[in-house]
């Protein structure tokens, strides 16, 4: 499944999951923020389809406020457990090649996992790593599933499933296609890979630095 063959469902508005500080827009409908905690902390970044763009363009301010994340699952597994996810090849950065299976001294002296994986819940923005012009909304992404229902799309009648994630930073509603996902996620599972975002913040508050 990609992106371009599927439209985002109209989902029922659920409460704000996340908290993004200095959005702007990147490209077109393409915007960047951070994520933060209550304290204005930064723990990571996103690009993402901005469903507010034209009034992020009308602002030509940055903005800040608590989020509503969905998240489209392009490419992605479920696994029964964190445990189950820290052991499948998907949970490392970059398999090492045959010849690497020894950590090297660096690693061994301080004495970090090899190799090198990606926790149950961990998320990169992938879009991020673009020209300002190719920007995109991808991103992998790690969660635990917290709960899950099923739904149905009020434009194709297709069945999908929508599962609250909670990853790095914050919790999103990733959706998935039931003909490609059939069994429906349970709370604990891991569900990891390639998704698509998107981002409503609820009450956006003007930063007053140009956008």
């Amino acid at each position: 499944m990609t992106a371009s063959s599927w439209t985002f469902p109209s989902l029922t508005p659920e409460p704000a999951a996340g908290l993004l500080a200095g959005c702007r827009l990147l490209h077109e409908t393409i915007a960047f923020a951070k994520v933060v905690d209550s304290d204005g902390r930064q723990l990571t970044a996103m690009a993402f389809e901005a469903e507010q763009y034209r009034q992020l363009l009308a602002h030509g301010q940055q903005v800040s406020g608590p989020a509503r994340i969905t998240a489209l699952g392009t490419d992605v597994t479920i696994y029964p457990d964190a445990e189950a996810f820290a052991a499948s090849p998907a949970s490392q950065i970059h398999p090492p090649p045959e010849s690497a299976s020894e950590p090297p001294p660096h690693y061994r002296e301080r004495g970090w996992p090899w190799p090198p994986g990606l926790g149950a819940e961990s998320f990169i923005s992938l879009g991020l790593f673009a020209d300002i012009a190719r920007n995109r909304s991808r991103a992998r992404l790690s969660g635990t599933v917290l709960e899950a229902n099923r739904r149905v799309s009020g434009l194709t009648g297709q069945p999908f499933t929508v599962a609250a994630v909670r990853t790095a930073g914050f919790t999103a509603d990733l959706c998935l296609a039931a003909s490609e996902h059939p069994d429906m996620p349970v709370p604990g599972n891991i569900i990891s890979g390639t998704v698509f975002l998107s981002a409503t913040i609820d009450v956006p508050h003007l930063n007053g630095a140009p956008a």
